[in-house]
């Protein structure tokens, strides 16, 4: 698969609750700096299945009346997160070669760093205080920090990833990609075959046509990468499909 079919590839959701419980939601944005806003809630305990993905994140977290904000960076493996009872999630992942002024996104790479409070309310972000975003006020939120020039998109990794010609040669480019990003490109381009397998197993398509249709090698390659990156075989990604 070849950077330029990148944009037919449908994106598994960015969390799943492993007994079913987590409410997630998601939605698209018209921001060029957005890729996604997501949520989740839980009215009861359950542990969620974050899978990998390139791109990194804003995330605000509540429970019981205690607010957290962390930027998280690009995550090359599946991970567990504990999800309380009444805790609420609300996720701003922004696209691919967008980064954030003072914020080392490379050196995230399957980490992440708080941000510290300013009230029960805000945060601070540059020597300002922030009020936090909800999920419908997400996009307005961005735009606010891109007036503030906090963020900024890298037209070299950008027009690479749509497949446009490059005067780069190939370790110059990847070298760009791990100074923005953190990760090279075909790493991104091995996740996001992954969560494009997830999707198609769960609208039923048959294992040995997901192999197929997104050029793995075989089942045994096709397994070792959803196993990898998003945690599950395709046995239990259909499995748990059905059950839902």
């Amino acid at each position: 698969m070849s950077m330029s079919d990148r944009s037919h590839l449908p994106y598994a959701a960015a969390v799943d609750g492993i007994e079913q419980h987590v409410r997630y939601e998601e939605r698209l944005s018209d921001s060029q700096f957005i890729e996604r806003i997501w949520r989740t809630a839980s009215d009861l305990d359950d542990v969620c299945l974050a899978i990998a993905d390139g791109r990194w994140d804003m995330m605000f977290f509540s429970h019981a009346g205690r607010c957290q904000v962390m930027i998280t960076g690009p995550q090359t493996t599946a991970i567990t997160i504990p999800h309380a009872a009444g805790a609420e999630w609300l996720g701003i992942r922004f696209r691919l070669g967008v980064t954030m002024q003072h914020v080392a996104i490379p050196a995230l790479v399957n980490e992440g760093v708080d941000l510290p409070k300013a009230t029960h309310h805000s945060f601070w972000l540059d020597n300002a205080a922030w009020s936090l975003p909800d999920y419908e006020n997400a996009d307005t939120f961005v735009e606010r920090l891109a007036r503030r020039d906090l963020l900024a998109g890298d037209t070299v990794v950008q027009s690479a990833l749509d497949g446009e010609a490059q005067p780069w040669s190939p370790r110059a480019l990847q070298y760009r990609f791990q100074q923005t990003i953190g990760l090279t490109a075909k790493t991104i381009q091995q996740i996001e075959r992954a969560q494009s397998a997830v999707v198609l197993l769960q609208q039923g398509t048959s294992i040995a046509d997901v192999v197929f249709q997104l050029g793995y090698y075989d089942q045994p390659h096709l397994t070792n990468a959803l196993r990898r990156f998003m945690g599950r075989t395709p046995a239990q990604i259909m499995n748990a499909n059905t059950t839902k």
